[in-house]
């Protein structure tokens, strides 16, 4: 599936409500003034008439018909922020120089990026369902085996082809902390309009005070098994990790993943069946 970098930039453009109204206003009055002219001016015929509503009428319609068009569900952009994944999954065995056997041992995070980036362009929007969505989405691909982790970053544009990525790797042992936080940025969503946006954010805290972040905005159950399968496997093998074999911690995973199917997320106020 492929990005409609289009249809998304019209999701995401400034409407300019002003000018809709005002074109549906004079649009009403030239209908009006074609229907009452003749009693009003005994100049006005009744071609003249026919002609100014016929116009009012259309220009109405027109109006309306062309805001329809332009009008894009969110749903059709949350599934526009995932068309990506495939892509960006081959992108990070190339920038890793990892094989495709990895594949198996797989951790996917992602959301929507609000962050100002003088790098790519940022546009928010609210939707019809009251969520705030951004023309960015992140997403980190952590592959991991029986001695360290490999991350590929991406930071992408669905409504212009635009991509910032990066590639990091270190062992268990470096590992400080896995967990996730709360940040509350405000954001000029208008002219005269800041409002505050609260998203989750996956954090890995490394070696020497290092912390790399992923959004996680659109929190769900494969994000949640992910994100309970990391943290398992970081607490329960960091000790002696070197010592396990593969098939060992993909056994491991295994288990995380069955134990996050019933598991409770208290922390971010979700479960699984939600």
């Amino acid at each position: 599936m492929e990005i409609d970098y289009n249809k998304v930039s019209r999701y995401f453009a400034r409407r300019n409500q002003f000018a809709f109204a005002i074109t549906l206003i004079v649009a009403a009055l030239i209908t009006l003034l074609g229907f009452f002219a003749e009693y009003a001016f005994s100049w006005f015929h009744t071609v003249s008439n026919l002609i100014f509503m016929g116009f009012g009428v259309f220009l109405f319609v027109f109006t309306i018909l062309l805001r329809m068009t332009r009008n894009v569900p969110d749903a059709f952009i949350d599934k526009q922020y995932t068309a990506h994944l495939g892509y960006l999954q081959k992108r990070a065995l190339e920038w890793l120089g990892l094989g495709k056997e990895i594949e198996e041992s797989l951790l996917i995070f992602r959301g929507c990026y609000f962050r100002p980036n003088d790098r790519i362009s940022v546009k928010i929007r609210r939707g019809a369902d009251g969520f705030m969505r951004s023309s960015v989405y992140e997403a980190h691909f952590i592959f991991y085996n029986d001695r360290q982790l490999y991350i590929y970053k991406a930071v992408y544009s669905i409504a212009r082809k635009q991509l910032i990525e990066g590639a990091l790797e270190f062992f268990y042992q470096e590992v400080v902390s896995v967990g996730v936080s709360n940040e509350v940025i405000n954001i000029r969503y208008s002219k005269n309009e800041k409002i505050p946006i609260t998203f989750d954010q996956l954090e890995i805290v490394t070696a020497g005070g290092n912390l790399h972040k992923c959004s996680l905005h659109n929190v769900d159950t494969d994000i949640l098994h992910d994100l309970n399968v990391l943290r398992w496997l970081v607490r329960s093998y960091k000790p002696a990790f070197i010592n396990y074999a593969p098939a060992v911690i993909a056994a491991a995973a295994e288990s995380a993943k069955e134990q996050a199917d019933s598991a409770a997320f208290p922390e971010f106020g979700y479960s699984p069946e939600a």
